[in-house]
């Protein structure tokens, strides 16, 4: 009886820990979660910074630029 006793405490144990890793993996898992969120939106406005770069570019090189500046101005 007594060494069952013994392994049950020991089960408790090591349930406990299991437990306490798991809140702490899944503490990581938000952070990484919130972390590639806002890398994801850093990368959508890198996107867009680089489209608008690349049409004024075009603009400029074609001379659709100038005759859209003649056309509103």
């Amino acid at each position: 009886m007594q060494e069952l006793d013994k392994r049950i405490t020991k089960l408790e144990y090591v349930v406990g820990t299991h437990e306490s890793h798991l809140e702490n993996l899944q503490l990581s898992t938000k952070e990484l979660r919130d972390t590639l969120t806002a890398i994801e939106s850093t990368l959508m406005q890198i996107k867009w910074i680089a489209t608008g770069a690349l049409l004024a570019v075009i603009f400029n090189s074609s001379g659709l630029g100038q005759g859209l500046w003649k056309l509103l101005v």
